[in-house]
């Protein structure tokens, strides 16, 4: 606005505002769905620092008060510290690893509290936890959290676009082989290509909007060779209006995977919504959700993608792929995973 104030006023004015605003179409956007988490962050940045919707100076102003009075209201929230999300994942993880919850998963029995330290049991693979999420600040909070909550910061170990090639190397053995290295928490940089398989326990913090990446994600953990039943968590915030299409859409996943064995995991990402991609419905929500009739509809398309029989053809046509395959290739997964989806609501 500064710099605006100093140009000349009128046309001149609204001409630079609007040659300023950096545009991306549709096939940005999906450049962008698969891009380094370096590319998306820098993308992120040059659109939150020069994007606006103002024509003219008084527009300009009318949004930086808005904007102030949404920064207010940001940093109000996070003077309370209360963090349903992060709550709802600090109880899953001392479910997990409290010393009783070792012993159970290892089949033993627990030490007695005495007075003294409990002796933990011999540490496991078993006990080995995988977190996504979708932004590197995330990732951040998560790893300072997590880190804290557990005692110790060779815990956690992470994983993100941020990283070269060695250092996400040096990450991937240090949670695959060291026995101290219990969470690793990573964006979608660890969501393709790596094999986390010593894990067997995954938890979406952040769900994306590409439901592909949903079996990506699940497809670190669940290789063939892993000897573990796996389970899954996806954490979704209640009372959004994303959050009630992410709601829907777990549901009908989860009576879709027990009616069809699992195999609805194999063709995630050929699921379409009336020919949309679900990042179209999420948006559609966040903007007209308030609207009983398109709260409704959004709920209509997602059922109507996890029809038995669509998922069924889907599936056939992923077999036949197969089949023309050599098996020296390798083969398909099968997942016959039981995902418990955990709801942080607020």
């Amino acid at each position: 606005m500064r710099e605006l104030e100093l140009l000349q006023r009128g046309a001149a004015v609204a001409d630079a505002l609007v040659a300023d605003v950096p545009v991306l179409d549709a096939e940005d956007v999906a450049d962008l769905e698969d891009a380094p988490d370096d590319e998306v962050a820098a993308a992120e940045e040059t659109v939150l620092d020069e994007a606006t919707a103002a024509t003219t100076i008084n527009e300009l102003k009318a949004e930086i008060r808005t904007l102030k009075s949404l920064e207010t209201l940001a940093l109000a929230v996070r003077r309370r510290g209360e963090d349903r999300k992060w709550r709802e994942l600090a109880n899953l993880l001392s479910e997990i690893f409290t010393p009783a919850a070792i012993a159970n998963a290892l089949g033993e029995e627990a030490t007695p509290y005495d007075g003294g330290t409990p002796q933990l049991p011999k540490p496991s693979p078993a006990q080995k936890l995988v977190i996504f999420t979708e932004h590197r600040d995330t990732l951040n909070y998560l790893e300072q959290r997590i880190s804290t909550l557990l005692g110790r910061p060779e815990a956690v170990v992470c994983i993100h676009g941020g990283m070269g090639r060695e250092e996400r190397m040096k990450a991937q053995e240090a949670f695959r082989h060291d026995p101290t290295a219990k969470v690793l928490v990573a964006t979608d940089a660890a969501g393709e290509g790596i094999n986390l398989q010593r894990a067997h326990l995954m938890v979406n913090y952040d769900l994306p909007w590409n439901p592909s990446r949903i079996e990506q994600r699940f497809g670190r953990i669940h290789r063939i060779g892993q000897t573990e039943v796996c389970h899954l968590w996806n954490l979704v915030a209640e009372e959004t209006r994303e959050g009630e299409v992410y709601r829907t859409l777990l549901e009908k996943l989860n009576e879709a995977r027990n009616a069809l064995s699992g195999k609805v995991f194999d063709v995630l990402g050929k699921v379409v919504f009336e020919g949309r991609p679900l990042r179209d419905l999420l948006i559609e929500a966040v903007r007209y959700g308030e609207q009983p009739e398109v709260r409704a509809r959004l709920t209509r398309v997602v059922a109507n993608a996890f029809d038995r029989t669509k998922l069924i053809d889907l599936i056939e046509e992923r077999a036949l792929a197969h089949d023309a395959m050599d098996a020296s290739r390798g083969g398909s997964r099968s997942p016959t995973f039981r995902p418990p989806f955990a709801v942080a609501t607020g």
